[in-house]
């Protein structure tokens, strides 16, 4: 993860998991990077955890459409990127 917030911005769309089950359909066979016989609770688990310590942006995706999301990805990615210019 340090890798990755180096060379990019790491956005947290905070979903929760109720939603995410509804979303994934085909766990096993969607090609999700996971441990051999570890769970997609214990998967989205440790993944919150992981996201939300180096997150440099979150957002909370409940009720949000996908242009609205979009959006505020785009605000957000604005704003930071000015206030690292300054």
């Amino acid at each position: 993860m340090e890798h990755l917030r180096k060379i990019s911005t790491i956005i947290f769309l905070d979903v929760e998991f109720e939603e995410i089950m509804n979303r994934i359909k085909n766990f096993d066979t969607r090609g999700i990077a996971k441990a051999k016989n570890q769970s997609f609770s214990d998967l989205f688990l440790e993944r919150q955890l992981l996201y939300k310590k180096h997150a440099a942006i979150t957002l909370k995706c409940k009720d949000l459409g996908l242009e609205e999301l979009a959006a505020q990805i785009a605000q957000k990615v604005k704003t930071r990127q000015k206030n690292t210019d300054e």
